[in-house]
C-alpha cells in the first residue's frame, strides 16, 4: 500500500539548506501531477521504501531536483517529469536504488542528467532510458557481486570515475542498431546534449 499520494498539487518557495520542499521519509509514495518549485534546497528529498513521480515539474530549486538518499532495497519510477533549472543535477540518488521510468525531460540544471553518488550495487540492476543520461562523476560506481545490464537507449557519461567489479560482477551492455548503449564523456555534448551545462 501508498503510504501517501500527492495528486495535481503545488509547492513553492518552501525548504531549508541541506533539506528539500518536499521531504518524503520512510515508506511508499506516489506524487502525480505535482509541481515544486522555486525553493531554497532540493525539489524532492526522498528516503522512502518506493518512490513513484509521474506527470510532474521540479523547477528552479537551489539544489537538485529529486534526491534519493533510500537504501538498498529502495526503488525509484519516474515517468514523464520536467526536471528543469535547478542548480544541482536533475536527479541524484545512490547507485543501489532500483530504477525505472521513461519520457522524462531535463534542461537547464546544474547537471542535466542521472547522477550516481559513489557506492557500490549489491543485487541485479538494470538502467533503462529514462529520457535523460545517467552521470558518474563525483567517484566510482562499484558492482559487488551482482550485474549490471544496460539497455538500449542508455547513454552513460563519466569524468575521472569509473563503473568498477568486484567478485563475480558483470556488465550487460544490450542496445540496438538504432538504440546503441552509449559510454562516453561528460564533456560530449554530441551523445544526450549539454549534460554538464558548459555550452559547449
Amino acid at each position: 500500500p501508498v503510504n501517501a499520494v500527492f495528486r495535481n498539487a503545488e509547492v513553492r518557495y518552501g525548504g531549508v539548506a541541506g533539506e528539500g520542499q518536499i521531504v518524503a521519509g520512510m515508506g511508499d509514495y506516489l506524487f502525480d501531477s505535482v509541481a515544486v518549485s522555486s525553493g531554497s534546497a532540493r525539489g524532492f528529498f526522498l528516503f522512502g521504501s518506493s518512490v513513484t513521480i509521474q506527470n510532474s515539474t521540479t523547477t528552479l530549486n537551489s539544489s537538485h531536483g529529486i534526491n534519493m538518499a533510500s537504501g538498498p532495497n529502495a526503488q525509484l519510477y519516474l515517468s514523464g517529469n520536467v526536471i528543469s533549472r535547478n542548480n544541482g543535477s536533475a536527479v541524484l540518488i545512490n547507485p543501489d536504488i532500483k530504477l525505472s521510468g521513461f519520457g522524462n525531460s531535463v534542461f537547464g540544471n546544474g547537471l542535466n542528467a542521472l547522477e550516481f553518488n559513489p557506492g557500490a550495487i549489491s543485487r541485479d540492476t538494470t538502467w533503462t532510458d529514462l529520457g535523460m543520461p545517467y552521470a558518474i562523476r563525483s567517484g566510482d560506481v562499484v558492482v559487488d557481486n551482482s550485474t549490471l545490464t544496460v539497455t538500449a537507449g542508455v547513454i552513460v557519461k563519466m569524468l575521472s570515475y569509473k563503473i568498477n567489479y568486484t567478485g563475480s560482477g558483470s556488465l550487460n551492455l544490450l542496445g540496438t542498431a538504432g538504440k546503441p548503449v552509449i559510454f562516453t564523456s561528460l564533456r560530449d555534448d554530441t551523445a544526450g546534449g549539454d549534460t554538464n551545462g558548459d555550452g559547449s
